[in-house]
């Protein structure tokens, strides 16, 4: 069964894709993921693309990591300022350790 994360993965690449009329051949030629590893993220329930790899890809699209994973169903854009979506893109490429940091860290400043 695959997971809920896989799955709106799966569902925004498909949105991105059709809104910007590109086929998955093109889209992996530009941003330099292989095709078949791009098929597999649709094909493969145990298949989620990387950080880096969907990096490239919504660059591509023309979206930031922080836009890609804030969009609303029905919404083409994605109201939140510059220094928020730097913050967003940032935290998304830490690893787990500095991601539970800088949680802690929020916990402490909210006190």
């Amino acid at each position: 069964m695959e997971d809920e994360f896989s799955n709106r993965v799966k569902k925004q690449l498909i949105k991105l894709i059709q809104e910007k009329n590109m086929t998955i051949y093109k889209l992996a030629s530009l941003s330099d993921v292989s095709d078949a590893s791009i098929r597999n993220w649709f094909n493969n329930k145990n298949c989620s693309p990387s950080l880096d790899s969907l990096g490239r890809v919504c660059e591509v699209l023309g979206v930031s990591l922080s836009q890609f994973f804030l969009f609303e169903e029905n919404s083409h854009n994605c109201n939140l300022d510059d220094e928020l979506k730097n913050l967003i893109d940032t935290y998304l490429i830490l690893d787990n350790n500095k991601k539970q940091a800088v949680l802690n860290l929020i916990a402490l400043l909210k006190n």
